[in-house]
This record gives C-alpha cells, structure tokens and sequence, in this order.
C-alpha cells in the first residue's frame, strides 16, 4: 500500500510479541498526511466491534463511513498504535471529518 493518509481505515497485520504469529485487524490512520509522507510508520487507533461501553471508545455509524460496515464497530482512543506501513495491507473506507473531530476530541481528554 503506497499511499495512507489521516481518515482512511486500513487493514493491518498486527503482529503478536513473538514476532512471527499475526492477526488481520482494521485501524484507523490518525498522523497527518505530511507526517505519514515522511515516515516509515504511521499513528492508529485499532478498529473493534467488541463493545465496552467505556468512555474512550467512539462508534462509527454507518452514515461516517465511506463504506458499509459489516457490523457495529468502534474506535479505541486508548490504544495508540505506531505502525509500520509495510504491515498495512489495504484501505478498506474512510471516515468522515466529522467523526474525526470527535475523535480528537477524545484524544484530547485523554492526554
């Protein structure tokens, strides 16, 4: 995948700590363009349909994704990932700028 920028959701090989075993899993990319040209890696929030309830996640509704979703989904503003992009596999949709706008917001509480 050449090209990843801030609101694409992507699927990722997440690698477990032995280092050789993974799981496909979707994220979604929150570095800036600029940022993302720049690196190796990207920064992401992991993509779950797991439901906590928790006040860090945030759900996608269907109308803030550029794509039907297969199921109930929700973003974990706790889990900031630095990925490298050659572990990205492919975009799968983009959300919307206005749901990245309560995404940062969630961010910014949690700093």
């Amino acid at each position: 995948m050449n090209t990843m920028n801030q609101l694409s959701v992507v699927l990722v090989r997440f690698p477990f700590t032995n280092q050789i075993d993974y799981k496909i899993r979707p994220a979604l990319i929150i570095s800036n363009n600029r940022f993302n040209n720049q690196h190796p890696f990207s920064w992401v929030l992991p993509i779950t349909t797991q439901e906590t309830k928790r006040e860090f996640e945030i759900n996608i509704p269907s109308t803030e994704f550029t794509r039907e979703l297969k199921a109930k989904s929700f973003i974990l503003t706790d889990k900031i990932m630095s990925m490298e992009k050659h572990l990205f596999l492919k975009e799968i949709g983009k959300i919307t700028p206005k749901l990245f706008e309560r995404v940062k917001a969630q961010l910014t509480k949690n700093l």
